[in-house]
């Protein structure tokens, strides 16, 4: 799971929808800076708008409670050098991630960052 999760933020980083296409289902729900995104598509649609100009990143200090075998609740801190639509994000969140296993395969159907 935390190379899924550091895969969805290079994707952010590098404007790239592709590798995040496979573990993003039709329904989930990003809440990040301020905004929700719902739906697969606005979320890949927010991947690759330039509006955001992230120059590092780093993810550490991962947690999970697994709630059943297919479904894990991962948290962990992310620092990051940011800018979305000419405002300065925060220099570092907690994120919390859900991930389930659909068909096969391990989605995030949830994502949400808090100010630390």
């Amino acid at each position: 799971m935390q190379s899924k999760e550091q895969t969805g933020w290079q994707a952010w980083k590098d404007h790239d929808s592709k590798p995040i296409e496979g573990m993003t289902p039709d329904k989930v729900i990003n809440i990040a800076d301020g905004m929700v995104a719902k739906g697969k598509q606005q979320i890949l649609k927010n991947t690759v708008d330039p509006i955001c100009k992230v120059n590092s990143f780093s993810l550490s200090n991962f947690s999970y409670l697994w709630l059943d075998k297919e479904t894990v609740i991962m948290t962990y801190n992310a620092s990051q050098d940011a800018t979305c639509n000419g405002k300065k994000q925060a220099g570092k969140v907690i994120a919390t991630s859900i991930w389930q296993k659909q068909n096969g395969t391990w989605m995030s159907p949830f994502h949400q960052e808090t100010t630390d």
